[in-house]
């Protein structure tokens, strides 16, 4: 099975973001008060790589229908945020998608400035820090 990517969640694809949410993360994050459900409409864009060594193989998966992604039976129950006092973790996405160091400060597709005009509308629209912020460094 393939694995899925959360792209961000800057408002593409309609998604609104609810201060309210962001509000009770940061109003939590002394404390580690454990998780806070996120609301459907504020999911964030789920990619994911037909080859993970190419980013123009990138792909949008539908939250609603996990399926036509990865096949009968997978479904996205629920998405959470957990405010926690573990060490931040660093370099996995990076390890995962190597190709991020190369490309960067480009979109996936290789170009410098999103078009309508690409030819991979997709690729074209995600930039490295969709996926890190660890890029560059």
């Amino acid at each position: 099975m393939g694995s899925v990517a959360a792209a961000s969640i800057s408002g593409r694809e309609s998604r609104v973001i609810d201060g309210a949410l962001f509000d009770e993360v940061r109003d939590k994050r002394d404390r580690a008060a454990g998780m806070i459900a996120v609301p459907a409409y504020q999911y964030p864009m789920l990619v994911t790589f037909g080859d993970v060594t190419d980013p123009l193989s990138v792909k949008m998966v539908d939250p609603k229908d996990l399926a036509a992604s990865f096949g009968t039976g997978i479904r996205l129950k629920s998405v959470t945020l957990e405010v926690t006092d573990e060490p931040v973790t660093e370099g996995v996405v990076v390890e995962k998608l190597r190709w991020l160091t190369i490309i960067w400060p480009s979109k996936l597709d290789g170009k410098r400035y999103e078009t309508i005009q690409a030819e991979n509308r997709l690729a074209n629209s995600l930039e490295v820090g969709a996926f890190t912020t660890e890029v560059p460094k």
